[in-house]
């Protein structure tokens, strides 16, 4: 099964509904514009991740995001951050 080429894009999976109907997910992996680096930026700098005691080893934090539009179609991305997201609370919280 393959995408039409208007779609373009890769082939993610597809299924044959009961109506007969073929449904296919596609995916494409676009250039980073512009306004692609606004959002990322936006994103790392807004993102905050609160732990209780500082990490032991080495630590990798990502963050989704995802936008469903008509206009713009959907769009999910995986935005990579780095430990200056890292704040970590001096006095554990009891949540008893």
């Amino acid at each position: 099964m393959k995408p039409p080429p208007e779609f373009g894009g890769q082939l993610l999976g597809g299924q044959r509904l009961r109506s007969g109907v073929t449904l296919i997910a596609t995916y494409r992996i676009m250039p980073i514009s512009d306004s692609d680096r606004g959002l990322i930026a936006d994103v790392r700098n807004k993102l905050r991740v609160h732990l209780n005691s500082p990490p032991t080893g080495d630590m990798f934090i990502e963050a989704n995001w995802c936008e469903f539009s008509p206009t713009t179609g959907n769009v999910i991305a995986t935005i990579p951050t780095g430990i200056e997201t890292i704040s970590v609370n001096p006095r554990p919280v009891s949540l008893t």
